[in-house]
This record gives C-alpha cells, sequence and structure tokens, in this order.
C-alpha cells in the first residue's frame, strides 16, 4: 500500500471520528461533540452522521479499491468537498464564540476534520499504486 492510499485511509478515519471528539470547550460545563452541538441548537445531527459515513466510507473504498483510479477521485473528491465544509464550520465556529468572551472556546474536533480531509485530498492527488495484482497475481 502507497502512502497516498495509506493518507485517504486515516484521513477518512479522522474525518469519521471528528464529530464524536470536542468541538467546543465551555468553561465549567465541559466539552461538546458535534452532536450535543446540534442538539443543544435544536437540529438534527444528520450532518455529523453524513460526516461519519462520508469517512468511514472513504476509508474502506480506498483500503478495498483495487484501482488507483478509484483512490484518487474519491481521496480528492471527498478530501475537497468535506475539508471546505469543514474549514467553513471552524471559521462560522470561532465567529460564533469570539462574542463568547473567553468562556467558550473552539476545542480539537474542527481541526481533526479539516486534517483529515487534507490527508484525504492530500492522499488521492498522491496516490500512485494500483492494488490490483493483475492476473498472474491472482
Amino acid at each position: 500500500m502507497d502512502r497516498g492510499t495509506l493518507a485517504v485511509i486515516i484521513g477518512g478515519i479522522a474525518l469519521a471520528i471528528s464529530p464524536f471528539l470536542p468541538w467546543v470547550r465551555v468553561i465549567l460545563l465541559g466539552n461538546l461533540s458535534l452532536f450535543q452541538l446540534f442538539e443543544a441548537a435544536g437540529h438534527s445531527a444528520t450532518l455529523a452522521w453524513a460526516t461519519v459515513i462520508a469517512g468511514g466510507a472513504t476509508g474502506v473504498t480506498a483500503y478495498r479499491a483495487r484501482t488507483v483510479s478509484t483512490i484518487r477521485l474519491t481521496g480528492v473528491i471527498v478530501g475537497v468537498l468535506g475539508g471546505l465544509l469543514a474549514v467553513y464550520a471552524l471559521i462560522g465556529l470561532r465567529e460564533e464564540l469570539n462574542d463568547a468572551q473567553g468562556l467558550a472556546t473552539v476545542a480539537i474536533g474542527p481541526y481533526v476534520a479539516v486534517a483529515g480531509c487534507a490527508a484525504m485530498a492530500i492522499g488521492g492527488w498522491v496516490a500512485k499504486t494500483a492494488r490490483d495484482p493483475g492476473p498472474a497475481g491472482r
């Protein structure tokens, strides 16, 4: 397995676990995951679950893929689109928490999501070996 494929797999795992990590650290109250943030805002956690599924599906696809084009396509598309959404969420979260005057801060979750998406996009871009052993290796 080449480094690009490994980066797509690790990035997919990072994206999949990021909603379960703390996204906001609130003084005296503790940490809130993405699921808890949606619940506190009165919204459905569908987007959080979509993040888990997209990251997991990308990691599994890269692991099981037989062609480099599949790894590239999946890693770059999910990495770029997910990365844009993750950066947008991080910027919005930071802006919202500026009004909290230090009582709430951004935690590790959104940074893990951004890093996972970056790993997927870069890994997909540089993936170079096919996993198909060909007729001789079967």
